[in-house]
Protein backbone atom coordinates (compact mmCIF):
# COMPACT_ATOMS: atom_id res chain seq x y z
CA UNK A 1 0.00 0.00 0.00
CA UNK A 2 1.48 3.51 -0.97
CA UNK A 3 0.11 5.47 1.54
CA UNK A 4 2.47 4.21 4.02
CA UNK A 5 5.20 5.20 1.77
CA UNK A 6 8.19 7.71 2.16
CA UNK A 7 10.10 8.93 -0.63
CA UNK A 8 12.89 10.58 -0.85
CA UNK A 9 11.68 14.43 -2.26
CA UNK A 10 13.22 17.45 -3.91
CA UNK A 11 15.93 18.52 -6.71
CA UNK A 12 18.95 16.37 -6.51
CA UNK A 13 21.89 18.05 -8.83
CA UNK A 14 23.69 15.20 -8.56
CA UNK A 15 21.24 13.32 -10.61
CA UNK A 16 21.65 16.06 -13.36
CA UNK A 17 25.12 15.79 -13.50
CA UNK A 18 25.17 12.21 -13.82
CA UNK A 19 23.31 12.64 -17.13
CA UNK A 20 25.87 14.93 -18.45
CA UNK A 21 28.16 12.21 -17.39
CA UNK A 22 26.25 9.49 -19.06
CA UNK A 23 25.80 11.76 -22.44
CA UNK A 24 29.71 12.38 -22.88
CA UNK A 25 29.75 8.83 -22.50
CA UNK A 26 27.96 8.43 -25.32
CA UNK A 27 28.97 10.88 -27.42
CA UNK A 28 32.74 9.33 -27.08
CA UNK A 29 31.76 6.37 -28.26
CA UNK A 30 29.75 7.78 -31.63
CA UNK A 31 32.83 9.89 -32.36
CA UNK A 32 34.86 6.09 -33.20
CA UNK A 33 37.77 7.45 -31.04
CA UNK A 34 41.05 5.53 -31.92
CA UNK A 35 44.13 5.72 -29.99
CA UNK A 36 47.06 3.08 -31.07
CA UNK A 37 45.25 0.94 -33.57
CA UNK A 38 42.07 0.46 -31.28
CA UNK A 39 38.81 2.27 -30.46
CA UNK A 40 39.21 4.23 -27.35
CA UNK A 41 35.58 3.99 -25.92
CA UNK A 42 34.34 0.54 -26.95
CA UNK A 43 32.20 0.07 -24.24
CA UNK A 44 31.26 4.02 -23.40
CA UNK A 45 27.92 2.83 -25.05
CA UNK A 46 27.18 1.73 -20.85
CA UNK A 47 25.63 5.96 -21.01
CA UNK A 48 22.62 4.55 -22.42
CA UNK A 49 22.51 1.85 -19.69
CA UNK A 50 22.50 4.46 -17.41
CA UNK A 51 20.40 6.65 -18.64
CA UNK A 52 17.81 3.96 -18.71
CA UNK A 53 18.41 3.49 -15.15
CA UNK A 54 18.07 7.25 -14.14
CA UNK A 55 14.57 7.02 -16.44
CA UNK A 56 13.54 3.80 -14.37
CA UNK A 57 14.28 5.55 -10.99
CA UNK A 58 12.99 8.92 -11.57
CA UNK A 59 9.13 8.15 -13.44
CA UNK A 60 8.87 5.53 -10.97
CA UNK A 61 9.39 8.02 -8.23
CA UNK A 62 7.40 10.61 -9.72
CA UNK A 63 4.43 7.81 -9.81
CA UNK A 64 5.05 6.59 -6.26
CA UNK A 65 5.04 10.23 -4.75
CA UNK A 66 1.94 11.53 -6.46
CA UNK A 67 0.09 7.96 -5.67
CA UNK A 68 1.43 8.60 -1.84
CA UNK A 69 0.08 12.45 -2.07
CA UNK A 70 -2.93 12.42 -3.51
CA UNK A 71 -4.24 8.90 -3.52
CA UNK A 72 -4.66 8.59 -6.81
CA UNK A 73 -2.80 8.97 -10.67
CA UNK A 74 -3.06 11.73 -13.14
CA UNK A 75 -2.56 9.57 -16.44
CA UNK A 76 -3.32 12.83 -18.36
CA UNK A 77 -1.24 14.96 -16.62
CA UNK A 78 1.36 12.11 -16.77
CA UNK A 79 1.27 11.67 -20.29
CA UNK A 80 1.31 15.35 -21.13
CA UNK A 81 4.43 16.16 -19.40
CA UNK A 82 5.89 13.68 -21.58
CA UNK A 83 5.02 14.63 -24.51
CA UNK A 84 5.55 18.78 -23.47
CA UNK A 85 9.00 17.21 -22.35
CA UNK A 86 9.88 15.03 -25.08
CA UNK A 87 7.43 15.82 -28.27
CA UNK A 88 8.90 18.96 -29.68
CA UNK A 89 12.84 18.64 -29.64
CA UNK A 90 12.53 15.45 -31.56
CA UNK A 91 10.11 17.08 -33.94
CA UNK A 92 13.21 19.84 -34.55
CA UNK A 93 16.01 16.88 -35.14
CA UNK A 94 13.35 15.14 -37.02
CA UNK A 95 12.90 18.25 -39.34
CA UNK A 96 16.19 19.51 -39.27
CA UNK A 97 17.42 15.77 -40.52
CA UNK A 98 14.76 15.63 -43.37
CA UNK A 99 16.15 19.46 -44.45
CA UNK A 100 19.45 18.46 -44.94
CA UNK A 101 18.54 15.77 -46.44
CA UNK A 102 16.33 17.26 -49.10
CA UNK A 103 19.13 20.00 -49.34
CA UNK A 104 22.25 17.60 -49.95
CA UNK A 105 21.21 14.48 -50.89
CA UNK A 106 22.90 13.32 -47.57
CA UNK A 107 23.55 10.88 -45.68
CA UNK A 108 21.01 9.17 -47.18
CA UNK A 109 18.06 9.53 -49.90
CA UNK A 110 14.45 11.62 -48.72
CA UNK A 111 12.38 8.70 -49.27
CA UNK A 112 14.71 6.90 -46.86
CA UNK A 113 14.73 9.33 -44.75
CA UNK A 114 11.27 9.72 -44.20
CA UNK A 115 11.20 6.10 -43.42
CA UNK A 116 13.40 6.51 -40.85
CA UNK A 117 11.78 9.17 -39.32
CA UNK A 118 8.41 7.91 -38.79
CA UNK A 119 9.81 5.14 -37.15
CA UNK A 120 11.59 7.60 -34.63
CA UNK A 121 8.47 9.74 -34.64
CA UNK A 122 6.26 6.69 -33.62
CA UNK A 123 8.37 5.24 -31.35
CA UNK A 124 9.05 1.97 -32.91
CA UNK A 125 12.71 2.60 -33.70
CA UNK A 126 13.94 0.01 -31.81
CA UNK A 127 11.66 -2.47 -33.11
CA UNK A 128 12.24 -1.77 -36.43
CA UNK A 129 16.14 -2.57 -36.01
CA UNK A 130 15.34 -5.25 -33.60
CA UNK A 131 12.82 -7.35 -36.54
CA UNK A 132 15.95 -7.37 -38.93
CA UNK A 133 14.05 -3.93 -41.29
CA UNK A 134 17.84 -2.63 -40.74
CA UNK A 135 16.36 1.18 -40.45
CA UNK A 136 16.74 3.11 -38.96
CA UNK A 137 20.72 3.61 -39.10
CA UNK A 138 21.00 7.45 -39.57
CA UNK A 139 18.99 8.61 -36.57
CA UNK A 140 19.50 4.94 -35.38
CA UNK A 141 19.85 6.61 -31.71
CA UNK A 142 16.81 6.93 -31.25
CA UNK A 143 15.70 3.52 -30.54
CA UNK A 144 16.86 4.05 -27.12
CA UNK A 145 14.04 6.76 -26.81
CA UNK A 146 11.23 4.59 -28.61
CA UNK A 147 12.47 1.75 -25.85
CA UNK A 148 12.16 4.15 -22.49
CA UNK A 149 8.43 5.29 -24.48
CA UNK A 150 7.02 1.96 -24.23
CA UNK A 151 8.79 1.72 -21.18
CA UNK A 152 6.26 5.05 -19.95
CA UNK A 153 2.93 3.38 -21.84
CA UNK A 154 2.89 0.25 -20.05
CA UNK A 155 4.52 0.55 -16.59
CA UNK A 156 2.62 3.20 -14.84
CA UNK A 157 -0.29 0.86 -15.15
CA UNK A 158 1.52 -2.35 -14.41
CA UNK A 159 3.14 -0.37 -11.06
CA UNK A 160 -0.30 1.27 -10.07
CA UNK A 161 -1.92 -2.59 -9.97
CA UNK A 162 1.18 -4.30 -7.94
CA UNK A 163 1.15 -1.53 -5.76
CA UNK A 164 -2.79 -1.91 -4.67
CA UNK A 165 -2.95 -5.99 -5.07
CA UNK A 166 0.56 -6.88 -3.14
CA UNK A 167 2.27 -5.69 0.10
CA UNK A 168 5.61 -3.88 -0.34
CA UNK A 169 7.43 -7.21 0.13
CA UNK A 170 5.85 -8.85 -2.61
CA UNK A 171 5.81 -5.63 -4.95
CA UNK A 172 9.64 -5.70 -4.70
CA UNK A 173 9.56 -9.21 -5.26
CA UNK A 174 7.57 -8.70 -8.15
CA UNK A 175 9.47 -6.42 -10.03
CA UNK A 176 12.93 -8.42 -9.15
CA UNK A 177 11.27 -11.28 -10.98
CA UNK A 178 10.32 -8.98 -14.14
CA UNK A 179 13.92 -8.38 -14.26
CA UNK A 180 15.20 -11.77 -14.28
CA UNK A 181 12.96 -12.39 -16.55
CA UNK A 182 13.85 -9.92 -18.90
CA UNK A 183 18.12 -10.86 -17.60
CA UNK A 184 17.04 -14.72 -18.53
CA UNK A 185 15.32 -13.61 -21.85
CA UNK A 186 18.34 -11.87 -23.31
CA UNK A 187 20.45 -14.27 -22.09
CA UNK A 188 18.80 -17.74 -23.69
CA UNK A 189 18.25 -15.48 -27.15
CA UNK A 190 21.96 -14.99 -27.09
CA UNK A 191 22.66 -18.49 -26.54
CA UNK A 192 20.30 -19.46 -29.24
CA UNK A 193 22.32 -17.09 -31.67
CA UNK A 194 19.59 -14.65 -31.65
CA UNK A 195 21.08 -11.18 -33.94
CA UNK A 196 23.30 -8.92 -32.29
CA UNK A 197 20.04 -6.13 -33.56
CA UNK A 198 17.86 -8.33 -31.46
CA UNK A 199 19.57 -8.70 -28.53
CA UNK A 200 20.85 -5.00 -28.46
CA UNK A 201 16.98 -3.39 -29.08
CA UNK A 202 14.41 -5.25 -28.20
CA UNK A 203 12.13 -3.85 -25.33
CA UNK A 204 11.95 -7.63 -23.93
CA UNK A 205 15.61 -7.84 -23.48
CA UNK A 206 16.53 -4.62 -22.28
CA UNK A 207 14.11 -3.48 -20.01
CA UNK A 208 15.65 -4.98 -16.94
CA UNK A 209 18.11 -1.17 -16.98
CA UNK A 210 14.68 0.26 -16.85
CA UNK A 211 13.69 -2.13 -14.17
CA UNK A 212 16.55 -1.78 -11.86
CA UNK A 213 16.18 1.80 -11.60
CA UNK A 214 12.17 1.52 -10.46
CA UNK A 215 13.18 -1.13 -8.25
CA UNK A 216 15.39 1.21 -6.42
CA UNK A 217 12.99 3.76 -6.31
CA UNK A 218 10.31 1.04 -5.14
CA UNK A 219 12.93 0.29 -2.34
CA UNK A 220 14.09 3.64 -1.28
CA UNK A 221 10.17 4.48 -1.03
CA UNK A 222 9.45 1.12 0.87
CA UNK A 223 11.69 1.70 3.97
CA UNK A 224 12.16 4.18 6.74
CA UNK A 225 15.57 5.58 6.49
CA UNK A 226 16.52 7.74 9.71
CA UNK A 227 18.97 9.84 10.02
CA UNK A 228 22.10 6.97 11.33
CA UNK A 229 20.78 4.78 8.79
CA UNK A 230 22.09 7.29 6.17
CA UNK A 231 25.29 8.47 8.05
CA UNK A 232 25.98 4.40 7.86
CA UNK A 233 25.04 4.28 3.95
CA UNK A 234 26.91 7.28 3.26
CA UNK A 235 30.21 6.26 5.01
CA UNK A 236 29.59 3.21 2.68
CA UNK A 237 28.94 4.95 -0.40
CA UNK A 238 32.77 7.19 0.18
CA UNK A 239 34.00 4.22 -1.14
CA UNK A 240 31.74 2.50 -3.04
CA UNK A 241 30.39 5.56 -4.99
CA UNK A 242 34.20 6.32 -6.88
CA UNK A 243 34.80 3.03 -6.87
CA UNK A 244 31.26 2.90 -9.14
CA UNK A 245 32.18 5.74 -11.02
CA UNK A 246 36.02 4.04 -11.59
CA UNK A 247 34.31 0.63 -12.65
CA UNK A 248 32.20 2.25 -15.04
CA UNK A 249 35.01 4.99 -16.95
CA UNK A 250 36.84 1.50 -17.33
CA UNK A 251 34.40 -0.57 -18.56
CA UNK A 252 34.21 2.14 -21.04
CA UNK A 253 37.82 2.52 -21.88
CA UNK A 254 38.65 -1.58 -21.96
CA UNK A 255 35.44 -3.36 -21.93
CA UNK A 256 32.75 -3.79 -24.84
CA UNK A 257 28.78 -4.37 -24.31
CA UNK A 258 28.83 -5.15 -28.21
CA UNK A 259 29.55 -8.69 -27.30
CA UNK A 260 27.85 -11.81 -25.91
CA UNK A 261 29.86 -11.49 -22.89
CA UNK A 262 28.12 -7.77 -22.36
CA UNK A 263 24.35 -9.25 -23.01
CA UNK A 264 25.41 -11.95 -19.95
CA UNK A 265 27.50 -9.83 -17.47
CA UNK A 266 28.26 -6.68 -18.38
CA UNK A 267 25.09 -4.42 -18.64
CA UNK A 268 23.71 -5.95 -15.07
CA UNK A 269 27.02 -4.56 -13.80
CA UNK A 270 26.60 -1.08 -15.34
CA UNK A 271 22.72 -1.06 -14.20
CA UNK A 272 24.28 -1.90 -10.32
CA UNK A 273 26.81 0.26 -10.33
CA UNK A 274 24.33 3.36 -11.76
CA UNK A 275 22.38 2.58 -8.86
CA UNK A 276 25.17 2.98 -6.55
CA UNK A 277 25.53 6.26 -8.07
CA UNK A 278 22.24 7.22 -8.03
CA UNK A 279 22.23 6.62 -3.84
CA UNK A 280 25.16 8.45 -4.04
CA UNK A 281 23.14 11.60 -5.62
CA UNK A 282 20.23 11.10 -3.21
CA UNK A 283 21.81 10.74 -0.30
CA UNK A 284 25.56 11.96 0.26
CA UNK A 285 26.46 15.46 1.06
CA UNK A 286 29.88 15.41 -0.09
CA UNK A 287 32.60 13.47 -1.76
CA UNK A 288 34.75 13.59 -4.82
CA UNK A 289 31.92 11.95 -7.12
CA UNK A 290 29.26 14.07 -5.94
CA UNK A 291 31.92 17.09 -6.41
CA UNK A 292 32.64 16.34 -10.17
CA UNK A 293 28.81 15.11 -10.65
CA UNK A 294 27.20 18.70 -9.09
CA UNK A 295 29.90 20.66 -11.01
CA UNK A 296 27.77 23.42 -13.05
CA UNK A 297 29.26 22.92 -16.13
CA UNK A 298 28.14 18.66 -15.99
CA UNK A 299 25.14 19.75 -14.10
CA UNK A 300 24.35 21.51 -17.22
CA UNK A 301 25.28 19.19 -19.60
CA UNK A 302 22.57 17.53 -17.85
CA UNK A 303 19.98 19.56 -17.69
CA UNK A 304 20.36 19.50 -22.31
CA UNK A 305 21.59 16.03 -22.30
CA UNK A 306 18.33 15.16 -24.36
CA UNK A 307 18.94 17.54 -26.91
CA UNK A 308 22.85 17.03 -27.04
CA UNK A 309 21.62 13.01 -27.33
CA UNK A 310 19.38 13.98 -30.14
CA UNK A 311 21.36 16.16 -32.34
CA UNK A 312 24.79 14.55 -31.82
CA UNK A 313 24.17 11.65 -33.67
CA UNK A 314 23.09 12.86 -37.03
CA UNK A 315 25.91 15.37 -36.97
CA UNK A 316 28.97 12.45 -35.96
CA UNK A 317 27.06 10.20 -39.16
CA UNK A 318 27.26 13.70 -41.24
CA UNK A 319 30.72 14.25 -40.53
CA UNK A 320 31.88 10.49 -41.40
CA UNK A 321 30.29 10.87 -44.55
CA UNK A 322 32.71 14.00 -45.67
CA UNK A 323 35.42 11.72 -44.07
CA UNK A 324 36.02 13.14 -40.96
CA UNK A 325 36.95 10.58 -38.05
CA UNK A 326 38.07 10.44 -34.20
CA UNK A 327 38.72 13.54 -32.34
CA UNK A 328 37.41 15.91 -35.32
CA UNK A 329 33.92 14.01 -35.07
CA UNK A 330 34.08 14.51 -31.28
CA UNK A 331 34.94 18.53 -32.12
CA UNK A 332 32.05 18.86 -34.42
CA UNK A 333 29.95 16.73 -32.61
CA UNK A 334 30.50 19.38 -29.18
CA UNK A 335 30.64 22.37 -31.43
CA UNK A 336 27.00 21.54 -33.39
CA UNK A 337 25.36 19.40 -30.96
CA UNK A 338 25.81 21.49 -27.57
CA UNK A 339 24.54 24.79 -28.85
CA UNK A 340 21.89 23.32 -30.74
CA UNK A 341 20.50 21.23 -27.70
CA UNK A 342 21.19 24.31 -25.37
CA UNK A 343 19.16 26.54 -28.37
CA UNK A 344 16.66 23.18 -27.85
CA UNK A 345 16.46 23.53 -24.26
CA UNK A 346 16.14 27.02 -23.47
CA UNK A 347 13.65 28.23 -26.44
CA UNK A 348 12.17 24.86 -26.66
CA UNK A 349 12.13 22.61 -24.03
CA UNK A 350 11.75 25.20 -21.14
CA UNK A 351 8.85 26.83 -22.49
CA UNK A 352 7.38 23.67 -23.24
CA UNK A 353 7.84 22.40 -19.31
CA UNK A 354 6.41 25.87 -18.15
CA UNK A 355 3.28 24.41 -20.05
CA UNK A 356 2.52 21.66 -17.92
CA UNK A 357 -0.12 21.41 -15.75
CA UNK A 358 0.18 22.85 -12.52
CA UNK A 359 3.41 23.50 -10.21
CA UNK A 360 3.85 20.92 -8.35
CA UNK A 361 7.28 19.66 -7.83
CA UNK A 362 8.48 16.39 -6.38
CA UNK A 363 11.80 14.10 -7.43
CA UNK A 364 11.23 14.01 -10.73
CA UNK A 365 9.82 17.53 -11.59
CA UNK A 366 13.35 18.96 -13.03
CA UNK A 367 14.87 15.82 -13.49
CA UNK A 368 12.74 13.62 -16.10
Amino acid sequence: MLDKYTAPAGYFPGLTGLRGFAVMLVVLFHSNIVFAGRALFPGATLGVDMFFVLSGFLITSIIIREQMETGSFDYKRFYLKRVLRLGPPLVIMLAGFLLFTALFGVPIPLHDALRESAAAFFYVSNWTRALGYGFPKYIGHTWSLSLEEQFYMIWPTTLLVLTRALRRKWLIVSICVLICASWFTRCWMAAHEATFDRLYNGSDTRADGLLCGALLAVVLSSIHIDQSSITKLCNWLRYASPASMLALIGISLAGSEISHEGFYITYTAVYVLTCVLILDCVYAQGGIVQAVLRNKTVVWLGMISYGFYLFHFPVAVTAMQYGLTGWSVFAINCGVGIPSAAASYYLVERRSMAMRLGRKKNIGTLAA
